[in-house]
């Protein structure tokens, strides 16, 4: 999902990371969810919230240009 947005320019350029990589290694070692990470622009986001936003980024697109997965729908739904 987020790759299909990045690809059409549809990825909301506030959600761009600082450094990408850390943050994927921060947010695989923790099993809570809560430890966030650093945007562009200084401001934080938890992993959670982060997921959150790049889900209603989806939810904008076209109908049927993305394929929103099932956890994607739980998460944003405050389900896990």
């Amino acid at each position: 999902m987020v790759l299909d947005l990045i690809e059409n320019g549809w990825c909301p350029m506030s959600l761009d990371l600082v450094d990408p990589i850390a943050a994927l290694k921060i947010i695989s070692r923790d099993p809570t969810l809560k430890t966030p990470v650093q945007l562009v622009g200084g401001r934080t986001i938890s992993p959670v919230d982060l997921q959150r936003e790049y889900f209603a980024a989806a939810q904008k697109t076209p109908a049927g240009r993305i394929q929103i997965p099932m956890d994607a729908r739980r998460v944003a739904r405050g389900a896990r």
